[in-house]
């Protein structure tokens, strides 16, 4: 078994990566895709599946190969943990959209300077 497979499914390196950051296991991903509470189709052949857990509910984008393999593409989390990338573009995204125009300008100018 390779370490990018688990129960069948295969993770991209960028579902991998996904999966450190946000502190979700193998097993949500797994859990997520064989039960989900919601399932939608997106553009280019994905799938989106999400599952409600206790604390928060788990999202997966996936589509198959040429031989029908699950390949998982992405991964995330809502609520997202806090302290986290996913917390801090959350919470700049909830003042970005209260905020005037000229509010939105410096909100987006100190993003770009990375303050």
């Amino acid at each position: 078994m390779q370490k990018n497979e688990f129960q069948g499914l295969i993770l991209t390196n960028h579902a991998l990566q996904r999966i450190s950051e946000r502190g979700i296991t193998k097993k949500d991903i797994w859990e997520t895709y064989s039960f989900p509470d919601a399932q939608e189709q997106k553009k280019n052949n994905t799938t989106e599946r999400r599952k409600k857990f206790p604390s928060r509910e788990i999202s997966i984008i996936f589509k198959r190969n040429s031989k029908n393999e699950v390949i998982i593409l992405s991964c995330w989390m809502e609520p997202p943990l806090p302290g986290s990338k996913d917390a801090r573009e959350k919470i700049w995204w909830q003042k970005y959209k209260r905020a005037g125009f000229f509010g939105k300008f410096w909100l987006f100018f100190l993003k770009q300077i990375g303050l």
